[in-house]
């Protein structure tokens, strides 16, 4: 079996998906973990780290959507876009 999952990146990839860096728990049990247990967290990590990029995206356009057809002309309509990419 191919392992793909990184050391190096596991506390990165970590902190996307769950906000924060592994504790000294996290740790712990990553360390205790089998190659194939990391593969299988690893694997996890990976597709919930998509899952929440997918759905960034649809809250993104359905906002751009509601912009759109809430604003009372398109120089509005831009500011407001605008002004929520700063936030």
């Amino acid at each position: 079996m191919a392992f793909t999952y990184d050391e190096n990146i596991y506390s990165d990839l970590h902190k996307d998906v769950y906000g924060s860096r592994p504790g000294n728990f996290g740790w712990a049990r990553w360390a205790a973990m089998t190659q194939a247990e990391k593969q299988a967290e690893w694997d996890y990590l990976i597709e919930e780290n998509d899952r929440q990029i997918a759905q960034e995206e649809r809250w993104a356009e359905e906002a751009f959507d509601i912009v759109l057809t809430s604003a009372p002309d398109a120089e509005t309509a831009r500011r407001w876009l605008q002004e929520a990419e700063e936030i």
